[in-house]
């Protein structure tokens, strides 16, 4: 029994009470005023006695004019022990009083009371509340009761286990460890639950490994880039005053002294070149590469690298496709992989080189680090002692080497690794420790294998073109005074400029310039393109030559260069400088 209908029973229990009481007063009215009128004890003891019949009734007193009892009784408590409280909390107006008169004359001789018993039907209503509400909430408690421990049981303590799982961590590897299916419920909704974590682990884990090794690749390439485009600049400013000091001295000197540390200069502009390949950003020269052609060059020359005990076999693809890759890229590649074989068998043994054509599906592609399409692998195997599954998530980290001190630099593989996705292609390694390891190079092959024919005879040897005015704007002083000192004494008429505003500023006040020999990254605001832009508006036949130091920088965009615009890569031999000049001109 609700509250709201407890409050309601109550109400109109009091009422129908109260108008009982009216009626039984009505009733005994002319019975009583008599007994009183007579002082009648026997007849009011009677009167009274009939109404305590009444459950209603907890009290009568029957009074005479001057207030003395005649009669009086009163009924006996039921459940004392409530009955104090159920008076209390239910109380109400029970007292009825009625003046007794005299039928003849309308005087009063006395007067009746009537106690209504009101809390009898109250107390029956309060105890079907109480026992009510008792049993809900001894109800609503056992349920509760019962719902925590199921959940307790099925959800929580499961959970819970699938928590600490989760925060747990392999200080071996620092990763997350996968969650232990709960005992009993590797089939249920919980272990569906548990599997489905379980995958979405095991690809965070993989997608944290490639974004780490993606921001240790962009870390490391940004810092390689800048040291390379300082580095290049020295070496251009070293190559560039030994020719010109080469051309001072008498040739035996020249052969003894300069020519080395001219060789030396350039073989380290070819390990600048190298930093930048692991990192991608070493600047290719695309050509139609036949894979088969560069395996028969190498194999020539290994001979001589490759100890008797090692057995070299090759299985070459008769119709292999064609490539369009970095052919010095490509050939650096193959020779890594070679040499790294040879250390691996350092007892002898077999080294495979194979290639082949394979097509990528776009069902294949979706779950692999390689676009659908049509790709030529190059293989290399060697039978040596491989690479644990510990060092094998490894061997393309920059630096990363397992050979002794001054064996070997690390920039290997991570050079491969940086060339081949730079060409648009993968590296797959598969490696079994003590049976060996395979190398796999995935290249796309060419749409178009038919070399290009030259544009115009702009690519026929260059003529010789006196006195003509080339603007040279370069921000290394060093650098500009070479260049300005070769090309003078190669017969141009020079004008500098340190920036490209100050280029723009000295191109309205020279002679009209013949050519514009520029660096890409220049202090100022007119960086190189913007420079040539700029310059062209004024005098659209401006030919131009870029310079640069990082390959990034090499990058300019279609609409700001023209086909015959020349891109040289610091840094540029005196020979190379003034080819490229004359190509220009010519």
């Amino acid at each position: 029994m609700g509250i709201g209908q407890f409050s309601v029973d109550l109400y109109d229990q009091r009422s129908a009470s109260r108008e009982g009481v009216q009626e039984i007063l009505d009733t005994v009215d002319p019975l009583a005023s008599q007994a009183a009128y007579e002082l009648d004890i026997q007849s009011a003891e009677e009167l009274i006695t009939g109404l305590i019949a009444n459950s209603t009734i907890h009290s009568v007193v029957l009074l005479d004019d001057e207030n003395q009892v005649l009669a009086e009784r009163t009924r006996t408590a039921e459940r004392p022990g409530l009955s104090s409280l159920v008076d209390w909390a239910l109380s109400d107006q029970r007292h009825f009083e009625r003046k007794l008169y005299h039928q003849n004359y309308e005087t009063s001789v006395g007067s009746i009371i009537l106690e209504l018993d009101t809390n009898r039907t109250s107390r029956e209503l309060l105890y079907r509340a109480v026992l009510d509400l008792m049993f809900g909430i001894i109800r609503n408690v056992l349920l509760v009761i019962l719902l925590l421990y199921f959940f307790r049981t099925l959800v929580a303590t499961p959970l819970v286990a699938i928590s600490e799982n989760l925060e747990e961590l392999d200080h071996q590897t620092d990763e997350l460890k996968l969650v232990d299916f709960p005992a009993g419920h590797e089939n249920d909704e919980l272990g569906l639950i548990v599997q489905s974590i379980n995958d979405n682990l095991t690809r965070e884990r993989e997608i944290s490994k490639q974004l780490l090794q993606a921001q240790k690749l962009e870390a490391i390439g940004q810092l390689t880039g800048g040291v390379a485009h300082d580095f290049n600049n020295l070496l251009a400013i070293i190559m560039g005053n030994l020719e010109l000091l080469e051309e001072t001295v008498p040739k035996e000197k020249a052969d003894s002294f300069i020519r080395p540390a001219i060789a030396a200069a350039q073989r380290g502009a070819g390990l600048t070149k190298n930093m930048l390949s692991f990192a991608r950003r070493a600047r290719l020269s695309p050509q139609i590469v036949d894979i088969n052609d560069v395996v028969r060059n190498t194999q020539n020359w290994t001979a001589r690298v490759l100890p008797a005990t090692i057995t070299v076999e090759t299985q070459l693809h008769e119709s292999l496709w064609k490539v369009r890759c970095d052919l010095v890229s490509i050939e650096s590649a193959l020779v890594n992989l070679i040499l790294n074989a040879r250390d691996a068998m350092p007892d002898g043994g077999v080294l495979k080189i194979e290639t082949a054509n394979i097509t990528i599906e776009e069902h294949d592609s979706k779950s692999s680090d390689i676009d659908p399409g049509r790709y030529v692998v190059l293989a290399v195997t060697d039978s040596g002692y491989g690479i644990s599954k510990q060092n094998l998530s490894s061997i393309f980290e920059p630096f990363f080497t397992t050979k002794g001190p001054g064996a070997g630099s690390g920039l290997g593989l991570s050079m491969v690794q940086g060339f081949t996705k730079q060409s648009g292609g993968t590296v797959r390694v598969a490696s079994e420790e003590g049976k060996g390891t395979t190398f796999r190079l995935y290249l796309p092959a060419a749409t178009d294998v038919a070399e290009p024919s030259p544009p115009n005879a702009r690519t026929s040897a260059p003529t010789e073109t006196k006195r003509a005015r080339i603007l040279v704007v370069e921000d290394e002083p060093e650098l500009m005074d070479v260049i300005v000192t070769v090309l003078t004494r190669n017969g141009y008429e020079l004008f500098s400029a340190s920036s490209g505003d100050a280029a723009l500023d000295l191109f309205d006040t020279c002679p009209p310039i013949d050519l514009l020999l520029t660096d890409i990254i220049m202090p100022g605001k007119l960086q190189g393109p913007k420079l040539v832009k700029a310059l062209r508006d004024k005098q659209p036949s401006l030919r131009a030559v870029f310079m640069s130091g990082y390959a990034s920088d090499a990058i300019v965009s279609e609409d700001e260069l023209r086909p015959e615009d020349i891109r040289l890569m610091k840094p540029v031999s005196s020979a190379e400088l003034i080819k490229s000049v004359k190509t220009a001109l010519a």
